[in-house]
């Protein structure tokens, strides 16, 4: 096993990152609209109720990014690959990791503000 492999470090220490602020968010989400931390983009930013809900999906999201950088940190225990190589694999993943987190998440917060209108156009 190969415990100083560029691969295992970065997807290590990046997933766990994720998954501590991941919790820490869970349990202590900011309250209010803010520019400092949360999820912040300008949908979750438009009204309050995106915010808290941007925050909820948001949360659940890098858990789970996290938790799979966590499993995929565990191939770089058994590859002997050349570290650049393994370094470029390591931050591309935390890279595509990220992406797809924020993709996913500004999907479903989108899905869910729809849903939630059309029931609001439903009952008027």
């Amino acid at each position: 096993m190969n415990y100083l492999s560029p691969l295992f470090g970065v997807l290590l220490l990046t997933g766990a990152v994720f998954v501590i602020m991941a919790i820490i968010l869970k349990y202590y989400p900011p309250k209010k609209i803010n520019p400092l931390y949360g999820y912040r983009t300008a949908l979750s930013m438009k009204n309050q109720f995106n915010w808290d809900l941007g925050q909820k999906i948001s949360t659940t999201k890098m858990l789970q990014g996290g938790l799979m950088m966590l499993l995929l940190s565990l191939s770089g225990l058994f590859l002997n690959w050349d570290p650049l190589l393994e370094v470029l694999l390591g931050v591309g993943g935390l890279i595509l990791i990220s992406i797809l987190l924020y993709v996913s998440t500004e999907r479903e917060l989108k899905k869910q503000i729809a849903e939630l209108d059309s029931e609001k156009k439903k009952i008027s």
